[in-house]
This record gives C-alpha cells, structure tokens and sequence, in this order.
C-alpha cells in the first residue's frame, strides 16, 4: 500500500484516540460536578414528597369540613331567599296599608 494510506490511516487513528480521551475527560469532569447537584435534586425530591403527603393528610381532614360547609351555605342560601320573599311581603303590606290610609 502506498505511503498516504499508512499516514491517512494513522491520522485517522490518532484522532479517533484523541476524540475519545478527550470526551471520556470532559464527560467524567461533568460527572464530578454533577453529582453533587443530583444529590441535592434527591434530598429536594424527599422533602417534596414529604410535604405532598403531609397536604394529603391536611385535605383528607379538611374534606368532611367542607362537605357541612357546602351543606351550610345552601341551608343559608335557602334562609336568605326565605327572608326576601318575607322582605317582598312586608312591603306589599306596608304599601297596601298606605293606600288604604289615604282612603280613610
């Protein structure tokens, strides 16, 4: 084989040599600094879930809470629509009342 092969194919090997130490460097240098960061991600993730489940438990004994709640504000949306039908009545009265005064 000609000489331009041999160099051709040993530049070739010298760069894919290269390449690679060069990647293995970085990639084991990124790690290095990584690792710290994704111990901290995972201490964070604990404390998240922590959390999560103490709001579970807080939601679960707030839940019947809510449910008397809601059954409350109907009972007084039924009491307030009862009071304006009175208010209604008592105006028609007092209207009525007035006209039969001014006839008298």
């Amino acid at each position: 084989m000609p000489l331009y092969v041999w160099i051709s194919l040993a530049v070739f090997v010298v760069c894919l040599v290269a390449g690679g130490t060069w990647t293995a460097v970085h990639g084991l240098r990124a790690w290095k600094r990584g690792r710290p960061a994704l111990e901290r991600m995972n201490v964070a993730s604990a404390g998240l879930s922590e959390k999560s489940l103490r709001v579970q438990r807080r939601l679960a004994k707030i839940e019947p809470k809510t449910t008397r709640l809601e059954h409350d504000v109907a009972r007084l949306t039924r009491s307030v629509a009862r009071a304006r039908i009175l208010l209604g009545s008592v105006k028609e009265v007092r209207t009525a009342y007035r006209v039969a005064r001014f006839f008298t």
